[in-house]
């Protein structure tokens, strides 16, 4: 031993450099209250964990300061460790009992004001689970276990002592989240891995990983800044370790039973509480109590609170040698899995209750636990990790040479068919989905769940591509089947698949018929996770028909149904759906308190594509608070997490993140966005999507005056509108917007036209919201075009409004769809009429349609001699085509004939001013304009601006 600093704990000998530098890091995160990582690699007896042991050892000599050592190699899940750590700084008294000890840690997280209580009984349960009790996933432990850690180092500076991370990634994944989480608050933690990097055979430990190495681990941690390494050579001596010496002496002196009984322990990393000895071995004899004194003397593992020496590497892999040279290695493999799947449950120590499933010759048993463990990522919305199990699968079935139409194998293409759908790959999903299908009917095996399963997964691929006919033929079959076997449950999930179908089919009705189906048949099973489930489902439909006042209350039944049987997904998202139905009506903080609800549910649940879907809706309420940069922030951020678990689900916050962009005037930015949105919308064909973003796509167009690309998109968004017959406020803004773009650079009729047609469908769309004052705003707009000359619109859309009470201006411009056909030009206004063709017969300011119009005046153009037969088309209708003059270009001044001044009569005071000049305007001023301020004046109501609160007429860019 070498001196260390002043009055501190000596150096171990020949390790002064990596001491001192762990020093150094401790201070530097002392100072500045920020967390640290350290990568401490070397080989086999380089003096890794003589380096843990003596910062253990300083640790303990500092004030407020906490040392939290968790070994993974053997235990199955990292947080098992950290959760045992955690209760001794949580000051948990040590008891016989571990339920006694559960209930002493949850009053101890209560009384400090650490966690609430459920929190604490989920920390409780991950280090002393129950028989009974429902497992926690793990990214749900490591969720809370982060935050406990950040609520210590609030107190007191905090290590964190990661052991031997060559064989869980879960551990570098848990530190990442730890330091990611403190972009919020600093947390002052000194993160410590030890990785050794020698590591060669994966079948010693698990079965599938191979062990982690050193640019493995730089590559995990690049995200977060990377880490300090410190490299230790191999010593020159290398010596046993007084622990294995130790441990052999008792070994060799207890009897058979307590030998298996302390293998077993190594094994599973279990902590020696009293009650969990007992569990072991009915009866503790006097041999067994003296072999545990004597592993206590030798600082093995401590009575009563936690072995952590047992859950070492080496240790571990002595009791395995011991175990194999006694010759019941088999035996000790089958109760390990046996104690395994008791303790942590087979969705959290899959690949290690499998690989001892295999050594005690338990290869079915082996796969179920893979499957099992694989479906619970699947839920949990971990597509990396579930596609990691499938591969998992696939070699183990490899290697015990399953047929190639075994049900494991048909099951396994059946996941990778849903993987791929999740992640939009449809043409790769169909192939899977079909190759499972041949593989099911060729196989001879009566009709059974797995021909539902493959049934239903080519059936959710023909609902992505729009094939809703054979996607219906086949769930109906699929629910024939389960009729057949008696599966009443599964019965009613398909029956809830063709809710689906309705839904894609815009049937509501039907959708809202099968779902009630659906909750009697769940009431009448009285199965609670069906009944919370179609309550969610139900509200979605309410919502969608604009029933916000029942979809309300349905969501709150659904979400008091889930939280009783702990279904915290559906749960979840009931939260989702209530906080977007007060978003649309304007409540924005009953909105945020909703969401911010179930964004730390999803957070608690590990679910990370939930957890994106709640920050896009929170994005939305910054947007709407015309807070553009947090919502642009919180929007990249839902995106990183969808790209982080390989969801394809990214076109919802990619195409809000476009209209922020818009908003901030960065209009070559959105429409880049846009683009790509639209091109993956229509491959995945998402109608709705791409309506939305073509749509979006017009003001952008219109700023980079790209205008064979606006009439394009133009078209292409009219008919998908036409189709869809979306009603949207942000479909409004964006529509404004591109007339106002338009107009800003029209110089001739037919470029008035785009500005005439975009507020068309700002008109449908205000119509639709009944929006009074945005509908008169955009009246306003078509009236200046008309006085300019472009021709009044006349709705080639053919949306029909609903039925609203209320003074709707309609009638002013041809607001109200004609009767008849549009493509013969035969349609009528409501009171028989023609439809207006020119400006004379535009009606006073606030006329209704079926008020008497005033005298018919038609707006002429003057001709010169010899361009009397001279004709350019305005694009739109065939009714709407007007004569240009001089290749398109407008004279100076509109005559009027009947009239005493250029203008219309009737219209408002803004209307009656001459005409002025068509060309390019001049770039926007900070200051209002004369005309504007002249108006102000005269007592007129001033030029609106847009509605969008996200929007301020500044950031329009300047348009040469």
């Amino acid at each position: 031993m070498t001196r260390g600093p002043p009055n501190r704990l000596p150096f171990p000998e020949g390790l002064d450099a990596a001491c001192s530098e762990l020093l150094s890091a401790s201070n530097r995160m002392a100072l500045d209250g920020r967390a640290r990582v350290v990568v401490i690699h070397g080989v086999e007896g380089s003096g890794k964990s003589q380096v843990v042991r003596w910062l253990a050892g300083f640790v303990a000599r500092q004030e407020r300061s906490a040392f939290i050592l968790a070994h993974h190699s053997v235990t199955p899940s990292i947080s098992d460790g950290i959760g045992s750590a955690l209760a001794e700084q949580l000051g948990a008294p040590s008891w016989e009992s571990s339920d006694a000890l559960a209930a002493a840690l949850i009053d101890r997280c209560v009384s400090l004001n650490i966690c609430a209580a459920d929190e604490a009984g989920d920390l409780a349960a991950t280090i002393w689970p129950r028989a009974g009790h429902q497992h926690v996933p793990r990214l749900e432990r490591n969720t809370l276990h982060v935050r406990l850690l950040r609520k210590i180092a609030a107190e007191r500076s905090v290590v964190l002592v990661l052991e031997d991370v060559q064989w869980s990634e879960a551990a570098v994944s848990l530190v990442v989240q730890l330091i990611q989480a403190q972009s919020e608050r600093a947390t002052p933690i000194l993160v410590v891995l030890t990785l050794r990097t020698d590591a060669q055979d994966p079948d010693e430990h698990e079965i599938s990983r191979p062990p982690l190495t050193l640019e493995h681990v730089r590559e995990l941690l690049r995200p977060v800044g990377g880490a300090a390494e410190l490299a230790l050579t191999a010593r020159p001596t290398p010596t046993r370790g007084p622990m294995i010496v130790a441990l052999d002496a008792a070994m060799d002196r207890a009897v058979e039973d307590d030998q298996r009984l302390v293998e077993r322990l190594a094994f599973l990393g279990m902590r020696c509480s009293g009650a969990e000895w007992t569990a072991l071995r009915p009866r503790v004899t006097p041999s067994g109590e003296a072999l545990f004194s004597r592993l206590e003397q030798a600082g093995i593992v401590e009575p009563w609170r936690g072995g952590w020496a047992f859950t070492t590497e080496r240790l571990w892999r002595r009791m395995l040698a011991r175990a194999a040279q006694a010759g019941r290695a088999r035996s000790h493999h089958a109760a390990c899995a046996e104690g395994l799947r008791a303790r942590y449950g087979a969705s959290l120590a899959a690949e290690r209750l499998a690989w001892h499933l295999l050594a005690s010759d338990q290869p079915e048993e082996a796969m179920a636990a893979l499957a099992e463990a694989a479906q619970r990522r699947w839920i949990g919305g971990a597509y990396s990790s579930w596609e990691r199990l499938i591969h998992v699968q696939e070699r183990l079935a490899d290697r015990i040479g399953l047929a190639v139409d075994h049900p494991h194998r048909v099951e396994l293409l059946n996941q990778r068919s849903r993987l791929a759908r999740l992640r939009s790959r449809l043409d790769e999903g169909l192939r899977l989905a079909e190759r499972a299908l041949q593989l099911e009917l060729a196989s001879g095996r009566p009709e059974d769940r797995g021909l539902i399963q493959t049934l239903k997964s080519l059936a959710q691929i023909y609902m992505e591509l729009a094939e809703l006919d054979r996607a219906e033929a086949m769930l109906q079959r699929c629910v024939n089947i389960a009729e057949q076997l008696g599966e009443h449950e599964l019965r009613v999930y398909i029956i809830a698949e063709l809710a689906t179908v309705a839904e894609r089919r815009g049937d509501s009705a039907k959708m809202e018929e099968i779902l009630r189906k659906v909750q009697e048949i769940g009431n009448a099973l009285g199965e609670p996770h069906i009944i919370s489930s179609t309550a969610w489902r139900l509200a979605q439909c309410l919502r969608s028909r604009g029933q916000n006042d029942e979809a309300l209350e349905v969501y709150a039944s659904a979400e008091a149904a889930a939280a009783s049987v702990g279904h915290r997904f559906v749960q979840a998202t009931s939260l989702l759906g209530r906080g977007a139905i007060f978003l649309s009506q304007g409540r924005l903080g009953e909105a945020e308190l909703a969401l911010n609800q179930g964004l730390e549910l999803m957070e608690r649940m590990g679910n990370r594509v939930g957890e994106a879907h709640f920050l896009n809706a929170l994005a939305e309420i910054s947007r709407q608070r015309g807070e553009l940069r947090t919502a642009e922030q919180q929007y990249r951020r839902a995106i990183t997490v969808l790209d982080e678990v390989g969801s394809g689900d990214a076109l919802l916050p990619r195409m809000n993140l476009g209209l922020v962009l818009l908003g901030r005037g960065l209009t070559r930015q959105a429409k880049e966005l846009f683009e790509q949105v639209a091109a993956e919308a229509e491959e995945r064909v998402r109608r709705a999507v791409l309506c939305c973003v073509l749509t979006f796509l017009l003001p952008c167009c219109a700023a980079e005056r790209e205008w064979e690309q606006w009439e394009s998109v133009y078209q292409r968004a009219a008919a998908l509108l036409e189709g869809t017959r979306l009603i949207d406020r942000d479909l409004a803004w964006a529509a404004e917007l591109s007339g106002e773009w338009c107009h800003a650079a029209a110089r001739d009729v037919r470029e008035l036209s785009r500005a005439a047609r975009s507020l068309e469908i700002a008109a449908a769309q205000l119509i639709g919201l009944a929006d009074d004052d945005g509908l008169n705003r955009v009246n306003d707009r078509l009236i200046e075009l008309a006085r300019e000359g472009s021709p009044i619109p006349l709705w080639p859309l053919r949306l029909r409004a609903p039925a609203r009470r209320g003074r709707l201006r309609r009638g002013v411009d041809g607001l109200a769809p004609p009767r008849g056909r549009a493509d013969r030009g035969e349609g009528v206004d409501g009171g028989g009429r023609p439809p207006p063709r020119g400006l004379g017969e535009l009606p006073p300011r606030g006329a209704l349609r079926r008020q008497p119009r005033p005298p018919q005046h038609r707006a002429r153009l003057r001709e010169r001699p010899g361009e009397r037969d001279r004709r350019a088309d305005v694009r739109g209708p065939p009714r709407l085509r007007e004569p240009l003059p001089r290749d398109g270009v407008l004279p100076r001044r509109l005559v009027v004939p009947g009239l005493r001044a250029p203008g219309v009569v009737g219209l408002p005071n803004r209307a009656r001013e001459p005409a002025r000049r068509l060309g390019p305007r001049p770039r926007p001023r900070r200051h209002p304009p004369r005309r504007e301020a002249r108006e102000r004046a005269l007592g007129a109501r001033p030029r609106p601006k847009l509605g969008h609160q996200a929007l301020r007429l500044r950031h329009r860019p300047r348009l040469a």
